[in-house]
């Protein structure tokens, strides 16, 4: 159980040293971090709703389409587990930009 705490301490201080910089708004990856990590710049993807309102850059990139009534809330999508990884979503990054 140490290695695990070790190993999940280390990818915790890696993941939370990202700048929100450095992930793209939507983008989606996999962190083997412990069931409900957040940080600042990634949301674990377990299909949970989330107000327009305080996330409306994601919304305008996903819509309702996981979810969620379209107007007051929006859901992320649910990603399955994969291994000892959970997949996460950048919520809080760069914009991405739209091809000319």
């Amino acid at each position: 159980m140490k290695n695990f705490k070790t190993l999940g301490l280390s990818l915790a201080l890696l993941l939370t040293s990202v700048s929100a910089n450095a992930c793209l708004i939507g983008q989606v990856t996999w962190f083997a971090l412990p069931t409900g990590y957040e940080t600042k710049e990634y949301a674990q993807a377990n299909g949970q709703i989330i107000e327009t309102k305080t996330n409306y850059a994601l919304y305008s990139l996903i819509g309702n389409r996981f979810g969620g009534d379209g107007t007051r809330t929006f859901a992320l999508p649910k990603l399955p587990q994969i291994g000892k990884t959970n997949g996460y979503i950048c919520v809080d990054g760069t914009y991405p930009s739209r091809p000319n």
